[in-house]
């Protein structure tokens, strides 16, 4: 899980950090010649085996499109599922199937504690539609209710070892307060929260996850005052799944080139691609086809939450270009926000078991801080992230990534100030790629036989070839012709900053680069930006194929310090590294290996230690399927 709330200073995550795990911070051995793989955590997990401590948390049920939201699917494996008051027989939501019971104990479960529970038929007024409505209706209660002695539902029939879910279904009774301490043991320790059932007008559920230590659960309820007792409405008990867990980044969009260096591409495929405003029909991003929407509801999604939902037709100022910067001009936003009930997007039609991205597209509004609580929640989990929309003079969306355990995915959003709300300006939702993840490592090159050693091939295809500092012409390297560039703009490239392109620096070089023949000069000059970030885009790629892109560097300094953060984004997948490229006194590449999802892969260089990265050379080859022959003629 991910929380922030500003955007610059966070290189560490998803573009900023395209990995969601933070950089790995290499230093270099002097004498090494070994190519030496950097364990960089992409898009797939590792899951440990090791179970971990029960942990609870809060989830929240629209009031529209309930039962696809709810999480609950035919897809899992349930050992419980009730639904308490006074009536009988089955309930489906969403494919499960609910037993109704109106008795304190029965098959796999039992209420005890204090006085007597009886169950009530409820009320209408359940927040929510569908059989989720139905579920929360009626409930039980215990009448002598004890600020110190618990009602105790235990749950029965677990297998010790395995991973369940818990969930506690509720929704305000009342506009008084009635709060409860919950206490949930199922793995031998004791996992606690405070929870007002009637904190807000709306639905929700207590999930707890634990490995089970025996053959029960038990979930213990304290009323803090004795009248306003804890109302149980619906539990589940599911086998929680062997899946990665869901993680939140913000990802930047770039000033220019904004369509290409998105992310979006028609190799993919998308279940939503919705542009919000008060235009109508439809905008093609880089081959993508959104939908244009001005109404808070429709084929596949739903807004709901306070107030009333608004289209806008926005302004012009959306710090990117083409026509992602059409989509970023309308908006959404709810004219009555509240800073404890959430506005919350429903987007449905998932297939439980995939892997999805689903992706808000935001800029800057104006400068008045416009921070917002994010809540998604595809997995039966909640992953919150605090963003600022305005942190800075730019363009970013927010990605969730995760596997469907139902076919809606729910993104609540609260606002800090309840006149400074969110803006929605777009959405999409696509299957993440199950191909060859990406993969960064670092090779050393050579101090002799450098221009052999590195590997380039004129019988290879390289998309690009590029020698940057201060003089013009070629280079030949083994066969292979680089294009010397002392420009920020060229063909096939663009290196650009924050807000654009800025002024560059090239640099006749200092002779120190640890390497002989032709890499020695391609190592020599220069070309870097000592103001912030920079990124480089290099365009011209075909989209599903396979690359390997160089980025060459020696010390300029030898055992120096000049830490960098350098993440690669190829519009699905990246990878994230920070080293010290001063250390020892060595040259080397980072050599990054990906499928292209766009037609650009963009390459972000961040710099720690107040010297910038400099740019040297680079290379973008063509991987061939195997047995591909070249014919030379």
């Amino acid at each position: 899980m991910s929380n922030r709330s500003e955007v610059d200073n966070e290189l560490d995550q998803r573009n900023n950090d395209f990995s969601n795990a933070g950089g790995l911070r290499l230093n270099h051995d002097r004498h090494s010649r070994r190519r030496r793989d950097v364990a960089v955590l992409m898009v797939a997990f590792a899951l440990s085996g090791a179970a971990t401590a029960g942990t609870v948390s809060v989830g929240n049920i629209p009031a529209t499109g309930s039962d696809a939201a709810s999480g609950l699917t035919s897809f899992k494996t349930y050992t419980h599922a009730l639904d308490f008051g006074d009536a009988t027989g089955t309930l489906n939501i969403n494919g499960v199937t609910f037993t109704r019971v109106n008795a304190a104990s029965g098959t796999g479960y039992s209420f005890t504690g204090p006085g007597s529970f009886n169950a009530h038929a409820g009320s209408s007024t359940t927040y929510t539609d569908g059989n989720v409505s139905n579920m929360l209706t009626g409930m039980f209660f215990n009448n002598t209710p004890s600020t110190t002695t618990p009602a105790v539902l235990t749950l029965t029939g677990l297998t010790p070892g395995k991973p369940y879910s818990t969930r506690i279904y509720y929704r305000r009774w009342d506009a008084n307060p009635r709060v409860s301490t919950f206490t949930f043991n199922g793995d031998g320790a004791d996992a606690t929260i405070d929870v007002d059932e009637c904190a807000d007008a709306a639905a929700h559920y207590l999930a707890y996850k634990f490995t089970a230590s025996g053959s029960e659960v038990t979930i213990s309820a304290v009323a803090h005052v004795p009248n306003y007792v804890w109302l149980f409405f619906g539990v589940t008990t599911e086998e929680a799944l062997d899946i990665p867990p869901a993680t939140v980044a913000i990802v930047d969009l770039p000033p220019v080139d904004s369509d290409s260096s998105a992310g979006l591409s028609p190799v993919k495929s998308y279940t939503h691609a919705l542009d919000f405003g008060d235009a109508t029909g439809t905008l093609n991003i880089n081959g993508v086809t959104f939908t244009r929407v001005n109404a808070a509801s429709g084929t596949g999604y739903s807004f709901t939450g306070p107030g009333t939902f608004n289209a806008h037709p926005g302004n012009s100022t959306t710090y990117t270009d083409g026509n992602v910067s059409n989509m970023l001009t309308g908006m959404f936003f709810n004219n009555t926000s509240s800073t404890t009930t959430p506005a919350v997007l429903a987007l449905t039609g998932l297939t439980p078991g995939k892997r999805y991205s689903t992706r808000i597209y935001y800029r800057r509004w104006d400068t008045a801080e416009r921070t917002s609580t994010f809540t998604f929640n595809g997995d039966g989990s909640n992953t919150v992230i605090a963003v600022n929309q305005s942190a800075d003079a730019g363009a970013h969306f927010l990605e969730y990534r995760f596997t469907a355990t139902g076919n809606a995915v729910t993104i609540s959003v609260v606002a800090q100030a309840s006149t400074l709300v969110w803006h929605f300006c777009g959405v999409t939702t696509e299957e993440i790629y199950a191909g060859q993840p990406a993969a960064l490592s670092i090779v050393d090159i050579p101090a002799v036989n450098a221009d052999v050693s590195v590997g380039l091939n004129p019988h290879k295809v390289y998309a690009h070839a590029l020698d940057f500092g201060d003089t013009t012409g070629t280079l030949l390297i083994n066969g292979v012709t680089f294009t010397k560039v002392n420009s920020p703009s060229g063909t096939g490239y663009r290196y650009y900053t924050s807000s654009g392109t800025a002024t560059f620096y090239t640099n006749g070089g200092n002779g120190n680069t640890h390497a002989d023949g032709n890499i020695s000069a391609m190592l020599n000059n220069i070309m870097y930006y000592n103001h912030g970030p920079s990124t480089l885009l290099l365009r011209g790629l075909t989209p599903d194929t396979k690359y390997s892109t160089r980025l060459y560097y020696r010390p300029w300094t030898d055992d120096g310090t000049r830490d960098g953060t350098i993440s690669f984004f190829d519009g699905d997948s990246g990878c994230t590294v920070t080293l010290n490229a001063d250390a020892g006194a060595t040259a080397h590449y980072l050599q990054y290996d990906f499928t292209a999802f766009n037609t650009s892969l963009a390459i972000k260089m961040s710099y720690v230690s107040g010297t910038p990265w400099t740019l040297f050379g680079v290379t973008t080859e063509q991987i061939l399927p195997a047995g591909t022959v070249i014919v030379l003629r």
